[in-house]
């Protein structure tokens, strides 16, 4: 369990099919009646409740299904609408559910955001983890850094996840605390490689190092999916023509490897 500081706690838990489910549990708060007499806005404003993972937790792998549909639904409609003009009926209609079906699982937008948020950084952590588990040892750790990078830059594209939450969603401050948390997480187990190929550099300048490494990659994957990102009606960035050779944002994740690949050398005190 990893708490965040302020407003909500994120809780990974452990899937009976070995996954990893992430869910953000929010503070206690007075239950007060909406405004519309108990209705929940469709579109997600004005009397929403306190956000919950989900209304209902289905416990057939047919509502297992349904919900996992409908949150395919909403990664893809807070993407290309972006979470202001995005509504639960359109997300509905994505997901071919009905409006009342929805609302079963997720009592409004909020909650499905944040579903949706929870989802995606419990994809991450599991991807992390995957590719920590395939740098075997013997691997060189230029090989480590630059494969970490390529896996999370394929997965920051490869679906509307990314550009979902953190370009065209609520950044909230659990959101923002949850983000933070996972990272330490990251650097925790970046760490504990850097004992593999550097066990004779202090542990308080191999934290450091470590931090570097994945708030650095966290921040230039953020630059380089809103270049990879075309505008919608969300207004991600503004179009952008198709070109012969990399486009800007594949230049600038193999610009971040050099820049990383300078740095670790450094740190490490090998000779460039």
């Amino acid at each position: 369990m990893l708490a965040t500081e302020c407003e909500a706690t994120l809780m990974f838990v452990k899937r009976s099919d070995g996954g990893v489910e992430a869910r953000l549990v929010p503070p206690r708060r007075p239950r007060t009646a909406p405004p519309n007499g108990g209705a929940t806005d469709v579109a997600g404003r004005g009397g929403e409740s306190p956000p919950r993972a989900l209304r209902r937790t289905p416990t057939q792998s047919r509502g297992r299904a349904r919900v996992e549909a409908i949150l395919d639904a909403a990664e893809v409609v807070f993407a290309e609408a972006g979470y202001e003009n995005a509504t639960t009926e359109a997300i509905a209609q994505r997901a071919g559910a009905s409006i009342g079906s929805l609302y079963q699982f997720f009592p409004n937008k909020r909650a499905l955001f944040e579903a949706v948020s929870a989802r995606y950084l419990a994809s991450v952590r599991d991807l992390f983890d995957g590719t920590i588990v395939a740098a075997l040892p013997g691997m060189p750790w230029e090989d480590v850094l630059d494969m970490a990078i390529d896996a999370f830059w394929a997965a920051s594209t490869s679906s509307p996840a990314f550009s979902a939450i953190w370009l065209q969603g609520r950044i909230t401050r659990q959101l923002i605390d949850a983000g933070y948390a996972l990272n330490r997480v990251f650097a925790d187990r970046a760490e504990e490689l850097l004992v593999r190929y550097a066990p004779e550099l202090p542990k308080k300048r191999r934290a450091v190092v470590a931090t570097m490494i994945v708030e650095t990659v966290s921040a230039m994957l953020f630059v380089a999916v809103r270049l990879h990102e075309p505008a919608g009606d969300g207004q991600a960035g503004p179009p952008r023509k198709k070109s012969a050779g990399p486009s800007p944002a594949d230049e600038l994740i193999g610009e971040t490897k050099r820049m990383l690949r300078a740095y670790v050398r450094d740190a490490l005190g090998e000779p460039r």
